[in-house]
Parts: structure tokens; C-alpha cells; sequence
């Protein structure tokens, strides 16, 4: 072997290296992102559907909560999560009045990546949703 294929091979070696610590420090966590943003944005859909079908649940004067419950319940996701408030109250609302209902769900050990910590809006997602008596 001459100094020439030596250099080679520690050449390829180094890629190899350089390689491992890209893919260690750049991809994993961009991948990691990803899984992250896609299992928010579900969440965040399933939430906003949960929040509208209390909303319509709400203007027919029933208790939307148990109703949006089993909607985040049937996703997959933990209903005990949910906090749900409902503006004027539901059971006195007269016809023609709109009543909302605002939904929030905690984040919290959901997330792979410490999301929190940086942007401590991403403890958790809301809702509203807006619907008319008839």
C-alpha cells in the first residue's frame, strides 16, 4: 500500500463519521419534529371537531362536555386532558341566541421533543366554537 490509499481510507472513514453526526444532531431531531407537529395537528383537529360538536350540542341546551369526552375519547386520545367552558350557560340560553364553548387540551409528556420549555405556548392547544339556538 502506498500513502495514497492509506489517505483514502481514512478519508471514507471520516465521511463516515461526519455522516454519524449529522444524522445524530440534524436529522434525528428535524424527524423528531415532524412526529411532533403531525401528532399536534391531530390533536389540535380532533379538538376543534370536539369543540364544534359541543357547540351544537350546547345551542340544543344539552351539556356538551360528556359529548366532547367521547369524541377525544373515540380519537384515541385521553379525555381527562379536556377542560371545556361554556358561555352564557347552556340551559337557560333562549332561542335565537348564540352560545360558546372554549376547549383546551393539556400537552403535557405528549410532545417528544421539550417543546415546552422553549415555547411554553405549546403546553397545550384550544378550541372555540360558536353556535345559534333555534
Amino acid at each position: 500500500m502506498n500513502a495514497r490509499d492509506v489517505n483514502t481510507r481514512a478519508q471514507r472513514g471520516a465521511a463516515s463519521v461526519e455522516f454519524a453526526l449529522v444524522a445524530l444532531f440534524v436529522l434525528v431531531p428535524m424527524v423528531l419534529a415532524v412526529v411532533d407537529f403531525g401528532q399536534m395537528f391531530n390533536i389540535r383537529t380532533v379538538l376543534s371537531r370536539a369543540t364544534e360538536v359541543g357547540a351544537l350540542a350546547a345551542a340544543d341546551g344539552r351539556d356538551p362536555t360528556p359529548l366532547m369526552r367521547d369524541a377525544i375519547a373515540r380519537a384515541g386520545l385521553s379525555a381527562d386532558r379536556l377542560g371545556v367552558s361554556v358561555t352564557p350557560g347552556y340551559a337557560t340560553l333562549p332561542p335565537g341566541s348564540s352560545v360558546t364553548v372554549d376547549s383546551t387540551y393539556d400537552l403535557a409528556g405528549l410532545p417528544i421533543l421539550p417543546w415546552q420549555a422553549a415555547i411554553p405556548s405549546f403546553s397545550r392547544l384550544s378550541a372555540q366554537a360558536t353556535a345559534r339556538r333555534r
